[in-house]
């Protein structure tokens, strides 16, 4: 990474993890997520990898990705979500 915070001209986004409480919703969370424009992988024990790697910076990605967890959860009630960065 450049000391500006850049890799070669772009942000150096991260992931994140969403652990949900019913593994079974995974997939339909990841299809939520892709309908939108971001990439959104499961990685097992009812975890997904999302990003926004179109974000102007790091921190717009995770309120956009945070936002959008909203929508779903709204839809999804019943699910426990927990987030890390």
């Amino acid at each position: 990474m450049k000391p500006n915070g850049f890799a070669d001209g772009k942000y150096e986004l991260r992931l994140m993890l969403i652990r949900l409480s019913d593994p079974a919703l995974v997939d339909d969370l990841c299809d939520h997520y892709r309908r939108s424009g971001f990439t959104a992988e499961p990685v097992g024990d009812g975890m997904v990898e999302a990003t926004r790697p179109d974000a102007p910076s790091e921190e717009q990605g995770r309120r956009e990705i945070l936002m959008h967890l909203h929508v779903w959860k709204v839809l999804n009630p019943e699910v426990s979500v927990q987030t890390q960065p």
